[in-house]
């Protein structure tokens, strides 16, 4: 399936670099997947068109913006910001790392490096729930390209 990347964050961030990686792997303390680091490199702060996704234990939900890995934003910019959302909610979410927001909801999809230190699966992390019930932290995919695969 073909997707299409538009805009999401006002004003426009452009691309990410490789520096912009490494600054965010060096600050996070992980080694990022392939598919994920090829992604962003185009599409950061962008919604993929289509959006919607029903995989592993998640329900149909909106999958977009991507967070951006930016080292220098506007307070704006901020707000879809891996480094800023991960410093927000590490403290909850221990080793899960924030990719991409549910289209205003709050919650976000996210890297699980939980069990794993390299190429670890895509989970939802639904803040409305307590972060220690079963169903604040559903499996999705095991990579970022079987998602967006499964974009409908």
């Amino acid at each position: 399936m073909n997707i299409l990347w538009e805009e999401y964050i006002d004003p426009s961030i452009g691309d990410a670099t490789k520096n912009d990686l490494l600054y965010l792997e060096s600050a996070l303390k992980v080694s990022l997947p392939e598919d994920y680091k090829n992604l962003i490199l185009n599409h950061q702060g962008k919604m993929p068109t289509p959006e919607t996704i029903e995989a592993g234990e998640l329900a149909l939900s909106v999958f977009g913006p991507l967070f951006h890995v930016m080292k220098d934003a506007t307070e704006a910019q901020e707000l879809y910001s891996v480094l800023k959302k991960w410093e927000k909610w590490s403290d909850v979410y221990e080793n899960i790392i924030p990719i991409a927001g549910t289209g205003g909801s709050g919650c976000f999809f996210a890297y699980d490096y939980r069990d794993c230190i390299e190429n670890p699966p895509v989970v939802f992390v639904d803040v409305e729930e307590d972060p220690d019930d079963e169903d604040a932290i559903l499996f999705v995919t095991d990579s970022l390209s079987e998602l967006i695969d499964s974009l409908s």
